[in-house]
């Protein structure tokens, strides 16, 4: 649901729906747009709120713009839950399947779109860090997981902008089981380099 007007059909003032309704049109207005050109009164206006409320409930467009980014880059504890068999084509999948999920937030191209933003490229990096960097290097264990975790998120970014921002060929145009087949062994190595 991210219609022109995100939740201005549900006129319920319910303030866990809206700041959720904020928050999702934040996230859209930002993978659209860069930090610099998305304003308080922008997100409001998608909402079908006055700016104050989104001031009254985030304070500022930083704050916003962190949770915003936090809440979609959380770790995929699925993947990670059924072991280290098999993570590199289930990290795969998922990076393959975003591609394929148009008009949602797309974290890569919230990072192209805003990196230039010493603000937000700051908050970027603490939200990488501490909502997937640091749980996957923990969940990995071992010798430098800081680094293999820092290596995969890495290729799977990069995968990502190729694919689905600049439509790299031959990687716009694969199949997805194509890819995936050629990118999940890769991403094993890094995960299998950890003690079991």
């Amino acid at each position: 649901m991210h219609n022109e007007e995100i939740g201005r059909h549900e006129r319920k003032r319910d303030s866990t729906v809206t700041r959720a309704a904020i928050l999702q049109a934040a996230r859209v207005l930002f993978t659209r747009d860069s930090y610099d050109h998305v304003g308080m009164r922008d997100i409001a206006r998608l909402v079908g709120v006055d700016a104050t409320l989104v001031v009254r409930y985030f304070g500022t467009k930083e704050r916003l713009f962190a949770e915003a980014i936090a809440q979609g880059l959380v770790l995929d504890k699925e993947s990670f839950g059924q072991g280290r068999d098999g993570l590199g084509e289930r990290l795969a999948r998922s990076i393959v399947a975003k591609g394929d999920a148009k008009g949602e937030f797309d974290i890569v191209l919230v990072l192209l779109r805003s990196a230039s933003n010493e603000q937000a490229a700051s908050l970027l990096r603490e939200a990488l860090d501490e909502q997937f960097g640091l749980p996957m290097a923990e969940w990995l264990g071992g010798e430098r997981a800081r680094e293999r975790a820092s290596v995969i998120i890495a290729t799977l970014f990069g995968i990502a902008f190729a694919r689905n921002v600049i439509r790299s060929e031959p990687l716009a145009g694969m199949e997805p089981e194509e890819l995936v087949a050629l990118i999940a062994p890769i991403l094993q190595g890094y995960i299998d380099q950890a003690p079991p």
